[in-house]
Order: C-alpha cells, then structure tokens, then sequence
C-alpha cells in the first residue's frame, strides 16, 4: 500500500465476496449504488445510494452484491499515516472507534453531503495516482510533498466524516480510550502475520507493557473475540487472498506465519472446511 494509504474509485462486482474479513487498514467506503447487502460482525444491512460506511480494523465485514454492478469510492489506510497530525482535543480516528457498542458505522448522506464527501475522495484518489490534484498548482508534487499533502488531504476528509459522525451517533458517543489501544494491538498483528515468536501472547505483552491476563481480557472486552482465535483467523483470512492470488501452499504457509505446508493444510482445513487447493478450484473465500 503505497505511503500507506490507497483510494481509488471502483464500478464491479467481480472482485466482491460474500465472507466476513478484517485487514489492518481503516476503510472508508461511499455508496454510489442502492440496495447493497453488507455483512458487520454477524448483522446484516443494506447500503443504499449516498452511505457512508466505516469499517474499523478489527470488524469483521463484507459486502455479497453478484451478478451487477456496484459503485463506490474508498479509501484504506493505516492509523500510523495520520501520526502527529492530531492534538489531544481532536481525534481524527473517533468516527472509526467512538461508535455505541450496538451501532455500525453507517451514515446516510444527503446529496449535498455526498458531493463534498466524494470530491474529497476523489481528490485524494487522484494524488495517490500522481494526478495534479490541486488544480491552483502549475506543477506536480515531487514525493515527499505528496505524501504530505496526502495526509493533510486525508485529515481534512476526517474532519468532515467526524462532523457527520457526530451529527448521527451523538456529541458523546465514545466506546473510549481502549479501542485505540487494541487498535494499535490489531495493527501489530496484522503487520507480523508471518513471524509466529512475534505474535506469541509472552511477546506481545511484552511490547505493549501489559500483563498476558490485562492484553487478553482487554482485546477480548473490545472485540468480542479472543486474542488467539483473532490472530487465527487473521492468518486464514490472509491465506484466503494469497492462495486466490496464485501462491502455493509452500509459499502462503510463510507468509501467514505456519512452519510448513502441512501444518498450514491442516490449520486450513480445520477453520475452512477445505484444502487449500479445494478451495482454489472452488475460488470463492468462505467465512
């Protein structure tokens, strides 16, 4: 993910599965098209036209639409991308963790809302690409101002959909201090898949300061799941994409963490229900 950040605007519908997943990345999704089941950690909703969808990187979700097409805008990034952008009395990340335990992140706009959403999308999707996004300018951003202006771009996105967030779930609507806590915990995570002493629960005490009970009771208060099934089901959420984007089951075995093949064939199996390569024939991931 270049500097941290993708956006880009997408019409299909050949790349949707219907399983629930999670990634390291916030997301940031607007609806361009009606009538779109998604799935929030065992709900079910329907988009329609003008949403705002916020997925936190620990929520399982996913989007079933087949058989037509369906137009979004979205943005992905780390939490680390915003680093030293915010101060103490503006949380830039709230609209992705200060949500009421009971509520999704989804906001319908109006038209007006839409418009200012989507330009500031479309903006940041053009400057990833290394398109002049700001049309005032005669030049094109060496790197390292891109990069800069990207983030300033993405914050003041943020400013907005915080504004929108609170106008629909409330001035107070804070889960608290936790989340970003077990956010960052996610992160590591997501970001050691494939190194088994780094995600082990002596380790990762270890390097958030906290006792194994204090890390496992908290990560589990949050996301309602233990600390070791979610680090499992990270490693066979990624293996579903490595083994659907042609690596072997040598190589997913690797890069998921698993010291070969046959132990992840049969860790595959257990959560799957399948092969690695039944379920490449089959080429539909599975919750």
């Amino acid at each position: 993910m270049e500097y941290g950040l993708r956006a880009e605007e997408k019409t299909d519908g050949e790349r949707i599965v219907t399983n629930w997943h999670v990634h390291g990345e916030l997301e940031l999704l607007l609806v361009l098209t009606s009538g779109v089941p998604c799935r929030i950690d065992g709900k079910e909703y329907i988009l329609e036209k003008n949403s705002l969808v916020l997925f936190n990187n620990f929520e399982r979700h996913g989007i079933g639409i087949r058989g037509r097409s369906y137009h979004r805008l979205l943005v992905m990034f780390r939490p680390a991308f915003l680093s030293g952008l915010g101060r103490t009395e503006i949380d830039l990340l709230e609209c992705f963790f200060r949500r009421p335990d009971s509520e999704a992140g989804i906001i319908p706009l109006t038209d007006e809302q839409t418009l200012s959403v989507r330009q500031k999308l479309e903006e940041l999707a053009r400057l990833q690409a290394g398109e002049d996004a700001v049309p005032q300018l005669s030049y094109v951003l060496p790197p390292a101002e891109q990069q800069l202006y990207l983030r300033f771009s993405l914050a003041r996105l943020l400013l907005e959909v915080n504004s929108l967030f609170r106008s629909r779930f409330g001035q107070e609507a804070g889960r608290g201090e936790a989340y970003t806590l077990i956010s960052c915990i996610i992160q590591y995570i997501h970001e050691h898949l494939e190194e088994t002493a780094a995600l082990s629960l002596e380790a990762m005490a270890r390097h958030f300061a906290l006792s194994r009970t204090s890390l496992c009771s908290s990560f589990c208060s949050v996301t309602g799941t233990s600390l070791h099934q979610y680090v499992i089901d990270c490693r066979i959420w990624r293996a579903q994409e490595l083994l659907l984007t042609g690596h072997s089951a040598k190589e997913t075995a690797a890069l998921t963490g698993y010291p070969d093949a046959a132990h992840f064939s049969r860790a595959f199996r257990q959560r799957i229900g399948l092969s690695p390569m039944e379920f490449v024939k089959g080429g539909i991931c599975r919750p």
